[in-house]
């Protein structure tokens, strides 16, 4: 079950539980495939990693049957992955894409060519975040994002002080959110670097869904609800966007009622 808390600058809601939550945005994201795949077009999906996403995937799996027999569109599906670890090839064991491939991807039956993420290998780090922005600018903008928020205030791999402008780049980690996302990646272990999705990047899809669980995200929550976009509070970059959405545990939402 979902409630709203009304009155806030991003429509909030709470569920249940983090499973109850990302399943919904799983079901949401389903719908999207299905109706792009009736208007004649590809999805453009904006792909999360982490273990709290884990019951996502699981739920697309479980929606997805047969296509050929009705079921959801996989073929026609484009997943952009929000960012990867320097250094580390996609196929790598070590890197994210890995990490969703033996997840999702494998088992969903999506084609490599249809999976996106800065290549994090080449000497251009820079051009290689060009090259992913331009592709998403030409197949986008994403119809869907999903989104996770950090304990210091992160809106994905964009920590507190990045520009709302921003684009996909190479990012300095600080000591917090590396050893957030290291606890939140069973079997990985994050660098001081990764090539990531801007806030600017994000703020462009038709819609975004943003999902924060536990404790320790209330105090910035609470924080980042303005009315226009500060710097220092990253999700404020999407109050006044036209489709967006905070999913919120009761533990996360805490501090708003």
């Amino acid at each position: 079950m979902k409630r709203e808390i009304e009155f806030l600058p991003i429509k909030t809601y709470v569920f249940d539980s983090p499973a109850e939550a990302v399943e919904s945005a799983a079901r949401e994201m389903a719908n999207w495939m299905r109706t792009r795949k009736f208007q004649r077009a590809e999805a453009v999906l904006g792909f999360p990693t982490g273990d709290a996403v884990a019951p996502f995937y699981e739920k697309i799996i479980e929606m997805s049957g047969v296509e050929e027999k009705g079921g959801l569109p996989i073929s026609a599906v484009r997943g952009f992955l929000q960012g990867e670890l320097a250094g580390q090839a996609p196929d790598a064991a070590g890197s994210l894409q890995h990490w969703l491939r033996e997840r999702f991807h494998t088992e969903w039956g999506s084609t490599p060519e249809h999976q996106h993420v800065p290549d994090a290998t080449v000497a251009d780090a820079q051009g290689a975040c060009d090259a992913y922005e331009e592709l998403l600018k030409t197949v986008g903008p994403m119809d869907l994002a999903l989104v996770p928020f950090g304990a210091n205030g992160a809106l994905g791999f964009n920590e507190p002080g990045t520009p709302g402008t921003s684009r996909a780049r190479p990012i300095e980690l600080s000591d917090a959110l590396r050893a957030e996302y290291d606890a939140a990646h069973e079997g990985l272990t994050f660098g001081s670097s990764v090539l990531g999705m801007g806030l600017g990047s994000i703020r462009g899809s038709k819609r975004v869904r943003v999902y924060a669980f536990g404790k320790d995200k209330a105090e910035a929550i609470e924080a980042a609800m303005l009315p226009e976009h500060e710097p220092e509070h990253p999700l404020s970059v999407l109050a006044g966007h036209k489709d967006v959405e905070l999913l919120l545990d009761a533990e996360s939402a805490s501090l708003l009622e």
